[in-house]
């Protein structure tokens, strides 16, 4: 098989290179990362967020029955509060069962994930049940300085012998803004699968399928096609930081241009990819990767 030989350029210097015959042929084989990178994003703010709620609503003061009470992070006794590097306000109401989360500028949790801003919780009076439901509205709210707008609805579907859960997700009117202006809209759905041990996460799965359209303006569609699973409890050796990385899992992106294939590996925590795109193979390394720059074909 051909190899795929990935060259970080910018989109000027990619210009410079269609004075001649031989060198549009070059051009022709020059595939934008953006919208793989996006999409790759997309799954795992998805986790991001998936945490970021469940974190929020296992916070709990019993005091706060029948009234809004404020409750500063930093002060609190909670057993969650380090989850929130004490950096986050909570607002509690509980009459209309919502709970609002407001970061402080440069907040960010023990997995490198910055965020700011707000994010506003509503849920059912039921909590981990089946039928039981978070929906999430965001607030200017960022993460790693890309903002992310949009309806997040998360139910629950089902729990197994174990009390682990499935929760069934959607986004509406998805949109993430970066920090040159452009943006990503997409809505999706997906199904996430929790496993936990003494009440401690070690791994999640997610299924599912989204669409919209890249920041570049090109459609996509992506589905998971192999389950994508996270573990979290992968070590960097230069950091003590845990990390949450993807490490099995398929997912296949179609739009205008190719077909792309990313693949997850097979466990390994690493940050390792296959990438496939129209049947040309390369592994990279997901650090090294941004939006905007290229793949090319030799």
């Amino acid at each position: 098989m051909k190899s795929l030989k990935i060259l970080f350029i910018t989109a000027l210097a990619a210009t410079q290179f269609s004075c001649t015959e031989s060198e549009d042929s070059i051009i022709d084989d020059v595939i934008s990362t953006t919208s793989a990178i996006e999409s790759i994003n997309a799954v795992t703010f998805e986790e991001e967020v998936s945490d970021l709620v469940s974190e929020g609503m296992e916070y709990y003061t019993p005091s706060l029955k029948n009234k809004t009470e404020i409750t500063d992070l930093k002060q609190s006794s909670s057993p969650g509060r380090y989850r929130f590097n004490d950096c986050a306000d909570i607002v509690v109401d509980e009459e209309n069962n919502t709970k609002t989360i407001t970061f402080i500028e440069d907040c960010e949790n023990n997995r490198g994930k910055n965020r700011t801003g707000t994010i506003v919780i509503s849920y059912s009076d039921e909590n981990d049940q089946v039928g039981s439901f978070r929906q999430t509205e965001y607030i200017d709210f960022y993460i790693n300085n890309v903002k992310m707008e949009g309806i997040r609805r998360s139910e629950v579907i089902s729990i197994d012998e174990n009390g682990n859960i499935t929760t069934l997700n959607t986004l509406t009117g998805g949109k993430m803004i970066y920090e040159d202006g452009t943006f990503s809209t997409k809505s999706a759905e997906y199904t996430r699968f929790v496993y936990k041990e003494d009440d401690e996460k070690i791994y999640s799965t997610l299924e599912g399928n989204s669409e919209g359209v890249s920041s570049e303006g090109i459609s996509f569609s992506m589905e998971i096609i192999s389950p994508i699973k996270f573990l979290y409890n992968c070590t960097n050796p230069s950091s003590k930081k845990r990390k949450r990385i993807p490490v099995e899992g398929v997912k296949n992106i179609l739009n205008a241009d190719a077909l792309t294939i990313i693949d997850f590996g097979e466990g390994e925590c690493d940050r390792d990819v296959n990438v496939t795109i129209n049947g040309e193979t390369e592994i990279l390394d997901l650090k090294e990767l941004k939006r905007n720059s290229f793949f090319r074909i030799r």
